[in-house]
């Protein structure tokens, strides 16, 4: 086996992946040398958001499951970060809107910015 740290990105994916998809996915990269990492984002639990928020997830999951590519898991974040750290991650990094939107977006001037209904998770072996 190599020793060489890897690196993965799974922005946009963790949506339509069972848990089970993802857990596995996880634990593949936590198996690999030390120094390896993966970012990848989600959605949060639609318990988790306003009532504006839901409104507007329920028009883009309706929109996506139309073409085909239905959204079908959503997290809790601590749980998530619990499961992760529990696959064997040293460092486990969740950002949420703020800080995602605080270090990536703003300097932006377009208003593009990370939803209230997604985060973004780090996590290293």
């Amino acid at each position: 086996m190599n020793d060489e740290p890897a690196f993965f990105s799974l922005l946009g994916v963790a949506v339509y992946l069972t848990k089970t998809a993802l857990m596995d996915t996880l634990g593949f990269v936590a198996s690999l040398s030390a120094g390896s990492e993966i970012v990848f984002s989600y959605s949060v639990s639609s318990a988790l958001l306003s009532t504006g928020q839901q409104a507007a997830r329920a028009v883009s999951e309706k929109r996506v499951a139309a073409t085909g590519e239905p959204w079908i898991s959503y997290y809790d974040p601590p749980a998530l970060a619990a499961d992760v750290a529990e696959l064997g991650f040293g460092e486990v990094l969740d950002l949420g809107p703020a800080e995602a939107n605080d270090r990536y977006f703003k300097a932006r001037t377009d208003d593009l910015r990370v939803s209230g209904g997604s985060r973004m998770m780090t996590a290293r072996v």
